[in-house]
């Protein structure tokens, strides 16, 4: 399961952004957020979020900056799927998960990233939490949500046919006939009686 995570990651990747280099600005942005975040420097914060997610900043920052604050710096995860795509070719949006682990608990930063033609990147959501990143529990994307559930029916029919396919082959095995040797205590004694034959005829 853990493979199959890792592929879907790096699948949902080249979904997020138009090339590697698109995602790499989108995490470039994203660190500077976390750090200022972390550092409790709200002005620098500031500056990379959008007009419309200043408020919310101002709301929540002191909180978040305390929670990141209390745990190693995030390290990246895997980018989300975004939920919807915009027909205009000059949007960008990329979804990027940090997370931390200390103690055997998780402390998971979510983000979303957008910028207009050829703006920079600017976080306009963010939310901190401590769920363990996972990309399927974490997806808006209704056929990522159901891949644990479909992958596991995948590995239940293909168990059942091998079961059955074994069952078959020892079947057929059973039933194929079995050539018997013959004694050799038998033959023994034919050749006997024929010597014995042969002196009573001389």
């Amino acid at each position: 399961m853990f493979s199959l995570q890792i592929l879907w990651g790096i699948e949902v990747q080249a979904q997020t952004a138009d090339n590697q280099a698109e995602l790499e600005q989108a995490k470039q942005v994203a660190v500077q957020f976390l750090t200022a975040a972390r550092e409790g420097r709200i002005d620098d914060a500031k500056r990379l979020v959008t007009a419309t997610a200043t408020d919310e900043l101002q709301l929540q920052f002191k909180s978040d900056s305390q929670r990141l604050k209390a745990v190693p710096p995030p390290e990246f995860q895997f980018a989300l799927p975004l939920k919807s795509k915009s027909f205009d070719p000059a949007e960008h949006e990329a979804q990027l998960v940090y997370a931390s682990k200390q103690d055997g608990k998780w402390t998971t930063t979510t983000l979303r990233l957008y910028r207009y033609d050829n703006d920079p990147y600017r976080v306009e959501f963010w939310k901190v939490g401590d769920n363990e990143p996972n990309l399927f529990a974490m997806s808006d994307d209704p056929v990522l949500k159901k891949m644990p559930t479909i992958m596991l029916w995948i590995f239940l029919g293909m168990a059942a046919v091998g079961l059955i396919l074994l069952f078959l082959i020892l079947w057929l095995i059973r039933r194929k006939p079995r050539l018997v040797a013959p004694e050799n205590e038998v033959e023994r004694r034919v050749a006997a009686i024929t010597r014995r034959e042969e002196e009573a005829v001389e």
